[in-house]
This record gives structure tokens, sequence and C-alpha cells, in this order.
């Protein structure tokens, strides 16, 4: 009786893994496409402006802890890129991040929305970025 309930916990235990791994994959897919929203300037101070964006993401095949993302701002109606990056996906956390010399990104991915925080290369808050999914 005792080992058919220890054989029993044992198949809930792997197949939950196996189903939480499934979920994880299937959160990483979701992040292909076209993300559009507000990044905010939290530094007053610099020439830095408010912006509508696109943000669109492509996924790595052969990497699952990498995504490249595409960043447009809307000006007069156009997208206008401004660069394209690697960036880290965490799937433990849903966060994605990406250093160079303009600063430090990490964006937080729920569902589909995204919400990010860009600091400065002194480590003070520089943008706040909000994102939705495109359907």
């Amino acid at each position: 009786m005792i080992a058919r309930f220890i054989a029993t916990m044992c198949a809930v235990i792997v197949g939950a893994g196996a189903t939480h791994g499934a979920f994880i994959a299937d959160d990483r897919a979701k992040l292909a496409g076209n993300w559009s929203g507000d990044s905010i300037c939290l530094d007053r101070q610099s020439a830095c402006h408010d912006e509508k964006v696109v943000y669109r993401i492509s996924l790595y095949p052969s990497d699952a802890t990498r995504v490249k993302v595409q960043g447009d701002k809307i000006v007069n109606g156009r997208a206008v890129t401004m660069g394209t990056g690697d960036y880290k996906w965490d799937e433990k956390t849903n966060t994605m991040t990406h250093d160079d010399q303009y600063g430090a990104w990490k964006i937080v991915v729920k569902g589909n929305t995204m919400d990010g925080m860009m600091t400065s290369p002194a480590g003070t808050p520089f943008r706040h970025l909000t994102l939705k999914k495109d359907e």
C-alpha cells in the first residue's frame, strides 16, 4: 500500500515537472511578435523624450536563453528603428535583460504585457517601459 502511494506521488511530481517545462517553453514562444506601448523618460534633466514604441521580438531557435529585440519609436505615425540587440531571457523569472554603453534594461513579461526599466550607466532610473502584445 505504501509502495503504491509512493509510486503514485512520484508519477504526479514527474508529470507536474513536465507540464511546468511545457509552460515555460510556451511562454518563450509567446515573446515572438510585436509589442507596442510607451517609453517614458524618468530623467527630466536629460535630452530624453517620452515616446510611443514598438518592440519587435524574434527567437533564436538554437538558444533558449536569448531573444532578438528591434526597438522602434513612432515619429509622425511611422516606425523609426532605434536599434537592435540581443536580450537575455530568464525563463524562471520571465525577465529579459540587456546591457550596453547606454545603460541596462530589465523587462518583466506578464502574459501579454511587459513592464521594464532602463537604468543609466551610473545606475539611476532613466526610462520606464510599458508594452502590450499586438494582436
